[in-house]
C-alpha cells in the first residue's frame, strides 16, 4: 500500500506536534539535521527505504 507523502508544511507541523526538535526527529529518522530541514522546506522529498516511512514511529 502506497500512502502520499505529507506536504512539507505538514511534515513540520507533524514533527512539532511529536514535541521533537529538528535533531531528535532527524535522529530517529537516520539522517541528517540539513536532510530533514529540507524535507520540511520542500526541497527536497524523503525517498527510498528509510525516506518518510520511517517518520511514522516519530
Amino acid at each position: 500500500m502506497t500512502h502520499a507523502l505529507p506536504s512539507a508544511a505538514d511534515r513540520r507541523l507533524l514533527r512539532e506536534r511529536a514535541g521533537l526538535t529538528r535533531a531528535q526527529a532527524a535522529a530517529r529518522l537516520g539522517v541528517s539535521a540539513q536532510t530533514l530541514r529540507a524535507w520540511e522546506r520542500g526541497r527536497s522529498r524523503p525517498h527510498g527505504e528509510g525516506g518518510w516511512r520511517r517518520t511514522r514511529g516519530c
